[in-house]
């Protein structure tokens, strides 16, 4: 949902925006018979994932006009969507390649997804982005434990975990670069965070 109530999700294998009582399926690219939309921001670009077949997945974008773009998985990867996009309809997400989810932001005005990296593991995931184009998500580092990121200037780092947890994620950035997420203890709990403007 964005900040003035406009609603995207899916329904009956098509990507639904839902403005008030209105709900409105948004176009299917050609070829294309399946789509799911995952996120919208307030000038109503949407961030999803296409399929040709229902199984295998492309990232997509959608403008306020209901124009699509689709996005190739990295390498040979059949797998990939969309998770946040800004104003500027950049969107984030992830793609698989070589086996791995990896963290990935897309460019409307191109046609390629870039790789964001990971801090030193396999796998990552981009979650929100703001209209500054600053990334936020998870990565797993070298040991193998998931931590909360922020990715900046081409570059990726890792965001600070309170004393006590382990593990981190982030879901969100604003305008002012306030980042909400989670983090977790040794003991599995789940605790609510916000980190404030960094690096």
């Amino acid at each position: 949902i964005n900040n003035l109530g406009v609603i995207v999700g899916g329904a009956r294998r098509r990507a639904v925006v839902i403005n008030g009582d209105t709900p409105t399926n948004l176009p299917l690219p050609t070829g294309y018979d399946f789509s799911d939309g995952y996120a919208i921001s307030d000038k109503n670009w949407v961030g999803g994932q296409v399929s040709r077949d229902g199984y295998f997945t492309q990232p997509a974008v959608w403008d306020k006009y209901g124009n699509v773009k689709v996005f190739p998985n990295l390498g040979s990867g059949n797998f990939g969507a969309l998770l946040g996009v800004n104003n500027r309809g950049r969107g984030v997400g992830w793609s698989f390649v070589n086996c791995n989810q990896r963290a990935v932001s897309a460019n409307p005005s191109t046609s390629a997804l870039k790789d964001l990296g990971t801090l030193g593991g396999f796998v990552s995931v981009a979650y929100g982005i703001n209209d500054s184009n600053v990334t936020v998500g998870a990565s797993d580092d070298s040991f193998g434990q998931r931590q909360a990121f922020i990715y900046k200037n081409g570059r990726m780092r890792q965001l600070p975990r309170a004393a006590g947890m382990v593990q981190a994620e982030a879901y969100g950035i604003n305008y002012n670069g306030v980042i909400v997420g989670a983090q977790w203890d040794a003991s599995g709990g789940i605790h609510a965070t916000m980190w404030m403007p960094v690096w």
